[in-house]
């Protein structure tokens, strides 16, 4: 089934809300079952710059109203499926559930979902009272009469409602089927409130409740329309002159993004994009904005690269999750450019996020951040009153230099910069290097090829540093809790609570793997410090205390580097 949307347009005054309004036209282009897109403008000065095939623009030479709008529909479009919506709309697929109803007697009247900042979609109409809706949907020619009145006014939608019934149509609200997406996160309004009650319509109203089906019949009180009907109107097409505009090759494909998430094919954005499917499949209407990026997408060292990636993709959120890692004597041996490398990529990430007016970022540091020298557990106020641990401090410094950075742009712009601090994340994914990697990914590389040669499993160190290790599935959980809650200036702790010994979880990965040889530990390699746990107390603050069992952890991140080796990162081919 495809529909043809029928929407009053105007380029607004604000950056913001104007941005909102290309954005919806941009998501309404691309949705399969919208056929076509009728654009009404009041003068050329309002004519978006969004190329499409889909786009028709109509002049009206004065504000479109309603009647404007329906009148096209019944005379241009008699026998096809149409829907009026305000200009800061758009759908997604639930759009194609429109086909249940009986258009032929049914008229669709859908109460709205506000999308919120962090880009999930919350029901609007809290109370299911039917007092607002933002779609209107019906079969050509529908013969509404005296809808001569403007978009945007207090009042409009239960009117074309009460004008439909009299039509002899039969009012539904399926909006928990069929899902209206609001985007005004800016709150910017052209007249001040021009929802004030003052300016409501004259008249009474239909209300119609909100309904999962089809078959909820809308409850009317039988009243009589009063309003004042404005000029008839005969539409004339525009037709704008096409034009092809060169620009230089962007990082990626134009379009506009909401949240942009750096590191997307790492270990975290990888076990974010799973969360998010899981997500989809409990609730098949939740569907965020996301575009995860790796370094074939935008070298971030570079701030020529990183300026023209924030350009094309104008983020609202973000999630710094890039970063040049490794293991101990990764670290130990490549200090310098540990240093420099990351220090460019978070200098150029947090920048370009305060010139485009990123609404939020969320960096990713690490424990190796805070001082070797501490009192346990380690709280984020500590981060500061000493040197970090001689064997990682290039990466540390260059770490904390985010959390700098980001207090200086909160205390100069305001900038809503956000530092968290995972302890030891392992999972799904991960980069298996033997001498590169974090402990967990290269004790299980080791642990299946000795066991694949019949060979003793060699480990560096003496098994015995206590770490807090955290899958990283939860930690993409945490993240999503954290862009909804958390605003503090102060970084925060993310990860599990619980301490275990590096031997205990070389004995637990052997188990897993069903590695029965001999573990034999070199005490002469680097060990690392030899505890540094973390404290929670702000992350349980928040609610959160569900993590996954460790051992099922481990167990799922062995099956997974089993089942994909040797195509797994890290792994020569």
């Amino acid at each position: 089934m495809e529909v043809n949307l029928l929407i009053n347009f105007f380029l607004s005054a604000e950056k913001t809300r104007n941005d909102e309004y290309l954005f919806c036209l941009q998501e309404n282009v691309k949705n399969k079952y919208i056929k076509k897109i009728f654009v009404f403008l009041e003068d050329e000065k309002h004519i978006p710059d969004i190329d499409s095939e889909k786009i028709e623009l109509i002049l009206t030479e004065n504000r479109p109203t309603f009647q404007m709008l329906i009148d096209f529909a019944d005379s241009q479009l008699a026998d096809e499926i149409c829907m009026l919506a305000n200009s800061d709309i758009f759908f997604d697929d639930t759009l194609a559930h429109a086909e249940k109803a009986n258009l032929e007697n049914d008229f669709i009247s859908l109460s709205r979902w506000d999308v919120k900042h962090d880009f999930t979609i919350e029901y609007y109409d809290k109370e299911d009272k039917g007092w607002t809706q933002d779609t209107w949907i019906f079969k050509a020619p529908c013969n509404i009469k005296n809808a001569d009145f403007v978009f945007g006014v207090f009042g409009q939608d239960n009117r074309i409602m009460k004008l439909a019934y009299d039509a002899g149509l039969d009012i539904i609200n399926p909006s928990k089927v069929i899902i209206t997406k609001h985007y005004h996160l800016s709150g910017y309004t052209a007249d001040g409130d021009s929802h004030n009650e003052s300016r409501r319509l004259d008249g009474e109203y239909l209300y119609c409740k909100s309904s999962d089906n089809f078959e909820v019949p809308s409850s009317y009180n039988g009243a009589v329309y009063t309003g004042k009907p404005q000029p008839k109107w005969l539409p004339k097409v525009y037709q704008r002159e096409t034009k092809n505009v060169h620009t230089e090759q962007p990082v990626l494909d134009k379009h506009n993004i909401n949240v942009l998430v750096t590191g997307g094919t790492g270990l975290v954005g990888t076990a974010l994009k799973r969360y998010i499917q899981d997500l989809q499949k409990e609730n098949p209407f939740f569907t965020p904005n996301i575009k995860f990026i790796d370094s074939s997408d935008c070298d971030l060292r570079r701030p020529d690269r990183v300026d023209l990636l924030f350009k094309e993709l104008r983020p609202k959120v973000v999630l710094h999750l890039a970063g040049k890692v490794g293991g101990v004597k990764a670290n130990t041996d490549n200090i310098a450019e540990f240093y420099f490398d990351n220090m460019y990529m978070n200098l150029n990430v947090l920048h370009f996020s305060h010139l485009y007016e990123v609404e939020k970022v969320i960096s990713m540091l690490s424990t190796c951040i805070y001082p070797d020298d501490v009192e346990y557990p380690i709280k984020e106020e500590y981060l500061h009153l000493g040197p970090p641990h001689e064997s990682n401090y290039g990466y540390a410094y260059a770490k904390r230099m985010v959390e700098i950075q980001s207090r200086a742009y909160r205390q100069q712009y305001g900038s809503n910069f956000i530092s968290v601090v995972p302890n030891n994340i392992f999972g799904e994914n991960d980069n298996f290097h033997t001498k590169n990697s974090h402990v967990i990914p290269a004790i299980i590389r080791k642990t299946y090829e000795a066991k694949m040669k019949g060979q003793p499993l060699k480990l560096w160190g003496d098994g015995s540093p206590m770490r807090q290790f955290t899958y990283s599935y939860d930690i993409a959980k945490i993240l999503f809790l954290i862009t909804k809650e958390y605003n503090s200036k102060e970084p925060i702790n993310i990860g599990s609570s619980k301490e275990i010994s590096i031997k205990n979880v070389a004995e637990i990965i052997a188990e897993c793997l069903e590695y029965d040889g001999n573990i034999l530990w070199q005490s002469e390699m680097p060990s690392g410090q030899k505890r540094k746990p973390s404290d929670l107390t702000k992350l349980k603050s928040l609610g959160w205390d569900n993590f996954t069992d460790f051992k099922q952890a481990i167990k799922n991140t062995c099956n997974w580097f089993v089942e994909n080796f040797p195509q797994v990162r890290g792994v020569e081919r």
